[in-house]
């Protein structure tokens, strides 16, 4: 069986979306809504990695929706309206925000009040070769320092160990 968005719509599943291992999906626009009212689950048999565009969480109730047991691409926006989102962690559960490798980038959009995401997520974010001369940099989520960022991220300006990008009209300075 073969699912096909290839145009922006709306496509909401009020029960579970259980992908058969040999089941093809081409989501390259549009929208998947879990709009149950009660539990639902996102399963991909035979941890086939399954690709979205869109994902938006709306169950009536705030329960739960499960990513079970797989790996999940999301290339378009989580949006998580209302309920909670776990990915299951057993095996290679995971979801990866892929910035990287989407046309449009992908995100996490606002997380409205009482939603949750529970579970492995992963950021790819795409870092062009060559000088850029800035990086976009947000807070640590756990236990991090920007000690630790220096090492492997180059910090530059009047004092820091990096010394100053130059951008050609002298030292860069992000404020």
């Amino acid at each position: 069986s073969t699912l096909v968005m290839n145009t922006e719509f709306d496509f909401t599943i009020e029960e579970n979306f259980d992908i058969e291992s040999s089941a093809t999906l081409n989501l390259t626009a549009g929208k998947i809504v879990m709009a149950g009212s009660a539990a639902q689950s996102i399963e991909s048999f035979g941890n086939t990695p399954r690709t979205f565009h869109d994902l938006e969480i709306r169950n009536s109730t705030g329960s739960l929706v499960t990513l079970v047991e797989s790996e999940y691409t999301l290339q378009g926006s989580l949006l998580m309206e209302s309920g909670n989102l776990v990915i299951d962690n057993a095996g290679s559960g995971i979801l990866i925000v892929d910035t990287h490798s989407a046309p449009t980038g992908g995100r996490i959009g606002e997380i409205k009040p009482g939603c949750t995401i529970t579970g492995n997520v992963r950021i790819l974010r795409n870092i062009p070769a060559g000088d850029a001369g800035w990086r976009n940099v947000c807070s640590p989520i756990t236990n991090a320092t920007l000690a630790q960022w220096d090492q492997t991220m180059e910090i530059s300006g009047d004092g820091f160990p990096d010394g100053c990008a130059n951008v050609g009209l002298g030292c860069f300075y992000s404020v």
